[in-house]
């Protein structure tokens, strides 16, 4: 049954339980019908740029931002309008002032990357005011929202969206493990037309059987029970990393510790490169991403992206001090 070709929106069984699971942790209005299974979350955020944008068309982006989300819209001959971000995510009165009548807006609102910022309730209702004065669309990408360590989530835009201008990207591979590749989209009714057809063109279906499992798993409750736990996981790993650090060096960094995800930031007080940093890092065994590269036009600010998952705690504490000494060493 599930060795033949199949819907190109996903299997059903799945898009029930996706939409039920983001209707109880996420407060996003949806139903099956408005879910489309994709092979991880980039497919899904480069599906929704070629459904929305077309070339020469001016859309928002976090600055600093992910990369993944510029290179779809790069590629689909966008023009980014850079739009700065600060402790309550991105700066909606910047992005209306450079660009008022942008086609879309790209954020993450949950944990903004690089920085870890949570997007205030305030931004969040000047954003959906502003896409729907204008006319404009809200791709979220609604990453490493399930770790939180802090109170509750925020409710995603998608909740709060009364005009259906949001696109709700999340991804499954993070909640489970990379290699399931299974993202998803939440999408206005009136979109599912044209995301179903972009989706065809570019890949007929995930893996059926795949989709099943996975279906099965969330039907049964293990997903839940496996978030708790790695949730309760990631959120010691972060303190252990938190701690190495900042008794290696935290008289030469600022760190922002974050309230959910799996990466934290530190940025360096004194003008060093971070981009040397993580050359020697690496040249130690320690795999670390230069903050620098994240920023579009703002000024860029030097420090380094520290992932911490899939790692126990004597790995972290051992690159920490690796790290600690190769910044010393470069300061």
């Amino acid at each position: 049954m599930h060795l033949h070709y199949a819907d190109p929106m996903g299997e059903f069984s799945l898009r029930t339980e996706v939409a039920q699971y983001l209707r109880a942790a996420r407060a996003v209005r949806c139903e099956p019908e408005q879910v489309l299974i994709m092979s991880g979350a980039q497919q899904a955020l480069d599906i929704a740029v070629r459904s929305l944008v077309d070339p020469g068309d001016a859309v928002w982006v976090e600055d600093p931002g992910y990369l993944g989300a510029r290179f779809a819209l790069r590629a689909a001959g966008a023009n980014l309008i850079a739009v700065p971000v600060d402790q309550d995510g991105m700066m909606v009165a910047a992005g209306t002032q450079k660009h008022a009548n942008a086609r879309a807006a790209y954020v993450t609102p949950s944990h903004q990357f690089p920085t870890g910022a949570v997007m205030s309730m305030r931004r969040r209702l000047e954003l959906l005011s502003w896409a729907e004065e204008h006319d404009a669309w809200i791709i979220e990408d609604d990453y490493d929202s399930e770790f939180r360590y802090v109170g509750r989530p925020l409710a995603s835009l998608q909740g709060i969206d009364a005009s259906s201008r949001v696109i709700y990207i999340g991804t499954l591979s993070k909640m489970l493990f990379p290699g399931i590749r299974l993202g998803y989209a939440v999408v206005p009714a009136n979109l599912v037309e044209a995301f179903k057809g972009a989706k065809i063109t570019m890949d007929r279906q995930p893996p059926t059987l795949q989709q099943a499992m996975v279906a099965d798993f969330m039907r049964l409750g293990f997903l839940t029970s496996h978030i708790r736990r790695m949730r309760n996981q990631y959120r010691e790993a972060r303190d252990v990393v938190v701690e190495a650090v900042t008794e290696s060096m935290g008289d030469l960094i600022d760190i922002e510790i974050p309230e959910c995800g799996i990466q934290l930031a530190v940025h360096f007080r004194s003008d060093v490169s971070d981009v040397d940093i993580s050359r020697g890092a690496l040249r130690d065994g320690v795999s670390v991403a230069p903050i620098s590269r994240f920023y579009l036009n703002s000024p860029a600010r030097q420090g380094l992206l520290l992932g911490y998952s899939g790692f126990d705690a004597r790995r972290l504490r051992i690159a920490a001090h690796r790290l600690a000494a190769v910044v010393r060493s470069m300061s």
